[in-house]
């Protein structure tokens, strides 16, 4: 993680957003070492978020459709996308 010493955020490195002068960047291994550190989190790349809550919520969309019975029509078009089209 990257943080902003002036604006006091940390961001992803791959955040679209401006960044600060490299004399006022500080990095970090990771999410939870920049929070103790007093950083707010990005609101763009939301890195407090992490890969495994991206994961977790894909696992959770496709549960709900397969308790709303996704699985239980045989629709061809369905089939290529997994049903998870709106």
């Amino acid at each position: 993680m990257c943080s902003s010493n002036t604006i006091e955020i940390y961001c992803r490195p791959i955040c679209s957003a401006k960044t600060s002068r490299p004399s006022s960047c500080t990095f970090y291994t990771d999410a939870a070492a920049a929070k103790a550190a007093e950083f707010r989190p990005c609101l763009r790349c939301r890195p407090e978020l992490g890969l495994y809550a991206l994961k977790q919520n894909l696992a959770y969309a496709i549960w709900q459709r397969i308790t709303a019975g996704a699985l239980n029509h045989h629709d061809e078009a369905r089939k290529d996308t997994g049903g998870l089209e709106n």
